[in-house]
């Protein structure tokens, strides 16, 4: 992987993006915030490549706890939405690193599966969480990672018409 001041400005540029899509919209609740904060995952893994994505996805989590949209009763449940982000970026990039376009989609599917089981299970076997808190990071996260995929889907076909080639393609060892 070759760093280069390109990849950590956009990289920094997209974290910021986040942060600020997930303050701003912290108070509306779930259905707002989450969709934004995964769209935005994907865009990251589109952008800057599955290093920035996990980068920026397990940052974000902290940040939430932080400033209160994370309640501390579900504090244990943040190691795993990191886990969870790294493996939406992961599985995403993956798909989208076989077909450029093509993969986009059925990487969406399958990332938001893969990132509610993970926490879905979490929360099931491994943490003790209330119920109403433990349903949060259930069924909720399976349409918000959906929700966020579709918001990514547009974004990235409106950077393919006017951003021929994103710093990611050159990251993940394609030849320019």
């Amino acid at each position: 992987m070759r760093l280069d001041l390109k990849l950590i400005t956009r990289t920094a540029i997209l974290l910021a993006l986040t942060v600020a899509a997930q303050l701003f919209s912290g108070r509306l609740g779930q259905a707002v915030t989450g969709p934004l904060v995964n769209g935005m995952l994907f865009i990251s893994a589109y952008a800057v490549g599955a290093v920035g994505g996990i980068l920026i996805g397990a940052i974000t989590p902290w940040v939430a706890l932080a400033y209160g949209l994370v309640k501390a009763p579900a504090a244990a449940v943040v190691p795993f939405i990191m886990v969870g982000n790294a493996l939406l970026v992961i599985v995403f990039a993956a798909f989208h690193r076989v077909s450029r376009t093509w993969g986009r989609y059925p990487g969406v599917a399958v990332a938001a599966v893969v990132k509610f089981l993970a926490l879905a299970g979490a929360v099931r076997y491994l943490l003790s969480l209330k119920p109403a808190v433990a349903a949060a990071f259930g069924v909720p996260q399976l349409f918000t990672a959906l929700g966020g995929g579709v918001i990514g889907l547009v974004i990235m076909a409106a950077l393919d018409r006017v951003w021929v080639q994103p710093t990611a393609k050159k990251v993940d060892g394609a030849k320019e």
